[in-house]
């Protein structure tokens, strides 16, 4: 779970920012980004695989 401090919605750089802090929060608990999409990140282990793919819809 990530905090906000302040709100990014309607900024321009809001989606860079945002995919920023969940990138680092996502490597921090051991997940790798893959080279082929940079919103997939993989984290494997003896037990298997975890796979975490951000989506997000702007409508």
């Amino acid at each position: 779970t990530c905090h906000q401090r302040r709100a990014l919605y309607g900024l321009k750089q809001a989606p860079r920012a945002w995919y920023a802090k969940y990138s680092s929060a996502a490597i921090q608990f051991g997940f790798l980004s893959s080279s082929y999409d940079h919103a997939l990140f993989i984290r494997q282990s003896q037990h298997g695989s975890i796979f975490l793919l951000l989506y997000v819809d702007d409508m």
